[in-house]
């Protein structure tokens, strides 16, 4: 089963960063489309292909509970343009949430399998060592040593992107969004296109998170 560990940010900056997406989208077909309902924004903690047998919610229940009496806030930094069309919202990687990741990988790492499917990724060639082999041998490259916590925006297959980079930078600026934010709930979901949030399978509040 494809699903994912993420980590979903305050309800306010869910509608800051979806409207964003919309404007940007006037002018680039990012896909896919953030909603409120389905495609939420947010931080993977690690996804990828997992037995079928994997219980995910005792997985879930065991991490929310390592972060329960820590303050779930992170800084979001920069904007990025990642392998193959790939445009990332990055995040500070703070302590807590490395720790997080690693126990996540702990966990999880020999209910992870790979199939042709992964094998016949169509940005392999724009991976780096470590990325590649995490993605070929588990199937998700941001692991370990490679891990990078973001939000993804969305993918867009361009020569230019720098260009868009620019421009997305430009819109992100007109909001005057802070860019130290709480998050709101641990989830476990079902990925969509591109490793999108599609279907949120398990949540809880998180006690310190947004409001």
């Amino acid at each position: 089963m494809n699903i994912g560990f993420a980590l979903i940010p305050n309800p306010l900056f869910l509608e800051q960063v979806i409207e964003v997406q919309s404007k940007i989208k006037q002018k680039y077909s990012l896909e896919p489309s953030f909603s409120m309902e389905t495609n939420l924004p947010h931080v993977t903690i690690l996804q990828g292909n997992f037995q079928e047998e994997l219980d995910y919610e005792k997985a879930a229940q065991i991490l929310s509970q390592q972060i329960e009496d820590i303050d779930i806030s992170l800084t979001f930094t920069d904007f990025i343009h990642k392998g193959l069309g790939w445009f990332f919202l990055l995040c500070q990687k703070e302590p807590w949430l490395l720790s997080l990741h690693q126990t996540a990988c702990t966990l999880l790492i020999d209910d992870m399998v790979v199939t042709e499917e992964t094998k016949q990724a169509d940005d392999l060639m724009y991976l780096s060592p470590l990325e590649k082999y995490n993605h070929l041998t588990y199937s998700y490259r941001y692991m370990g040593e490679a891990y990078l916590p973001h939000i993804t925006l969305g993918r867009y297959i361009t020569k230019s992107h720098t260009e868009i980079l620019l421009d997305i930078q430009e819109i992100w600026q007109k909001y005057s969004i802070s860019p130290l934010q709480s998050m709101d709930r641990l989830t476990v979901y079902k990925m969509g296109v591109n490793g999108a949030h599609a279907k949120t399978l398990w949540e809880t509040k998180l006690p310190h998170g947004g409001k």
